[in-house]
């Protein structure tokens, strides 16, 4: 039970780290500010990619994954707004957080069954 608990603090942290990172790492692997004005596949191939990656690891709750990622990205985007001084359509940006995060609930479902597939097949 305790190291269930270490699992899934860690697990929950590492979405939130994955949903930050999209948001800090936007400038330098796309040149632009914002993810969501990037390579169009960018910023969806991202959000799937930090649901599904911790879901591999455990499917139990795999929604959490998704919580943390999108709660992540939250606070990111928070950050460079107060840090970049005009922010005023930040609700409206919180917004779209909110329905693109739909994406990390897509690939934490299908990165919790890669891991029922694995734990079934291998173990």
């Amino acid at each position: 039970m305790k190291n269930t608990r270490y699992r899934i603090s860690a697990l929950f942290g590492l979405s939130i780290l994955l949903g930050a990172l999209i948001w800090f790492l936007s400038p330098m692997l796309t040149g632009h500010r914002e993810p969501w004005d990037a390579n169009p596949a960018f910023y969806p191939v991202a959000l799937f990619a930090a649901g599904f990656i911790p879901a591999c690891f455990s499917a139990r709750w795999f929604w959490l994954w998704a919580a943390g990622a999108w709660m992540g990205q939250v606070i990111a985007f928070l950050y460079l707004v107060v840090r970049s001084g005009n922010g005023g359509l930040w609700p409206l940006g919180l917004a779209f957080l909110g329905v693109y995060s739909l994406l990390s609930l897509a690939g934490a479902g299908l990165g919790a069954c890669v891991h029922l597939l694995f734990r079934r097949f291998f173990s």
